[in-house]
């Protein structure tokens, strides 16, 4: 069982959790650390003397569930009775393709929930792609994945993404309209046969061909693209 401190005023960490424990001691303590037991705002924290500040989460987690995370990158940004949002990292899958075997985001996520409670799930609300990072939605019960899935364009107006791209573009800003098309392992790419095209990027459940309109806007070598369904 995981046990929640907030921290009320600086210091060095082992110093710290000693005197917030008083129950154990200075070696189970330093076990804890050294088990990557010890979060702190969302990341695992092995360092003894690591400064803390005032307001700082500490998460005391016997059970190792972040560890589980940790391993794969995986950094929780909210988890409540109904939701877990994620920052998906560059690389992991959110949902398994015909690579069997691999870890991805819903095994590791079902995997870190079903620590606490076997009988716990987790359901996949939506997707990245294996090489974007950034924030992804998980739903601990079925009904609230559906009903997100269902309105999820009144809910996601529009995306943004950051990319680090290779070359000089020929104005600074402007927009593109491509046609998009899914293979049988879930790559998205860019295709200018409409006909052909079987992959609409305007919701979970649509399957029709259609086009998205990608605008961008250089910031020196980082380019910002916004995505209008």
């Amino acid at each position: 069982m995981s046990k929640e401190i907030t921290v009320s005023r600086q210091g060095e960490l082992l110093e710290y959790l000693i005197e917030a424990m008083p129950n154990l001691s200075r070696k189970k303590v330093k076990e804890l650390l050294e088990h990557k037991s010890i979060i702190i705002n969302g990341k695992i924290v092995t360092q003894f003397n690591y400064r803390l500040l005032k307001g700082q989460k500490i998460t005391v987690d016997r059970q190792n569930k972040y560890s589980l995370l940790s391993k794969h990158n995986i950094t929780i940004i909210h988890e409540d009775d109904e939701l877990i949002i994620i920052n998906k990292p560059y690389g992991l899958l959110s949902v398994a393709n015909d690579d069997a075997g691999k870890p991805t985001v819903f095994s590791v996520i079902s995997d870190y929930v079903k620590i606490s409670n076997p009988q716990n799930r987790v359901y996949i609300v939506h997707r990245l792609d294996r090489d974007t990072s950034g924030v992804l939605m998980l739903s601990k019960n079925e009904g609230l994945k559906i009903k997100l899935q269902d309105n999820w364009n009144a809910l996601v107006k529009k995306r943004l993404y950051y990319a680090v791209c290779e070359g000089v573009f020929e104005k600074k800003q402007d927009s593109v309209t491509t046609y998009l098309e899914e293979d049988k392992n879930n790559v998205v790419f860019t295709t200018g046969r409409q006909k052909q095209c079987r992959f609409y990027n305007a919701g979970p459940h649509s399957s029709k061909g259609s086009y998205r309109l990608q605008g961008y806007k250089r910031r020196r070598r980082l380019f910002t693209a916004r995505h209008f369904y």
